[in-house]
């Protein structure tokens, strides 16, 4: 007989936790990745709901992340302002609820299978760390 698997949409906070420290300028109120866990050569959808709870004028979105916490496969530094627009919003962002969604992505086939660490890091504009978290997936 033949079994069939079916991915699921993956919704819940064990894929994140705020650094040590994190200040409480933005929350991460969700994040949902589908399907999940992530498949080589496939395409995946995530969907990121924030909150803030001040304006943000500006600064930046850093995102580094590791596979098997030793070797770097991402290092990027995103103007926060020119990532606002891009999703539809305008900068300055004023405090409320905010939501990101990548479809379509596609992850490379010489993506390794195994766990990846990342960081997301939002300073504002004079350098004041404003969210730091620490992310974990998994790809098969």
């Amino acid at each position: 007989s033949v079994v069939s698997l079916q991915k699921t949409v993956f919704e819940t906070d064990d894929l994140w936790n705020y650094c040590s420290g994190s200040p409480d300028a933005i929350k991460i109120t969700s994040m949902v990745i589908n399907p999940y866990p992530l498949q080589k050569s496939s395409n995946f959808d995530i969907l990121l709901k924030i909150e803030t709870f001040e304006a943000i004028e500006g600064g930046s979105f850093i995102v580094r992340a590791w596979y098997k916490d030793y070797v770097k496969v991402l290092d990027r530094n995103v103007d926060v302002c020119q990532l606002a627009e891009y999703f539809g919003y305008n900068c300055p962002l004023e405090a409320g609820e905010y939501e990101f969604g990548l479809n379509n992505q596609k992850l490379k086939s010489y993506a390794l299978s195994g766990s990846y660490a990342g960081k997301a890091i939002v300073i504002d504009q004079k350098k004041n760390e404003l969210l730091c978290a620490s992310i974990q997936l998994q790809v098969e």
